[in-house]
């Protein structure tokens, strides 16, 4: 719900909007201890970054943005890597 919720703020307030989708990413994978995936995260990433992109001024696009890429760095720090997991 937090994830996707936000998509509404996406031509008023895009960096708000973004900041929220991240927060409910970060709860998610705090309290349940798995991190969101699948097509609904790739299409609330892309719809929410192009959103911060196109309706707001440069500097809040690149705030976006780093606060993006710092966001998919922790994302992907908590993952196992390929080798490391443990089938079975």
């Amino acid at each position: 719900m937090l994830i996707g919720a936000p998509l509404v703020l996406r031509r008023r307030a895009p960096l708000l909007g973004w900041i929220i989708i991240w927060a409910g990413i970060s709860l998610q994978a705090l309290i349940t201890g798995n991190s969101p995936e699948g097509l609904e995260l790739i299409f609330v990433l892309g719809v929410g970054s192009y959103s911060v992109g196109a309706h707001n001024t440069l500097r809040r696009a690149l705030a976006g943005a780093g606060g993006h890429c710092r966001g998919l760095h922790y994302l992907w720090a908590g993952q196992p890597r390929h080798d490391e997991r443990q089938y079975g």
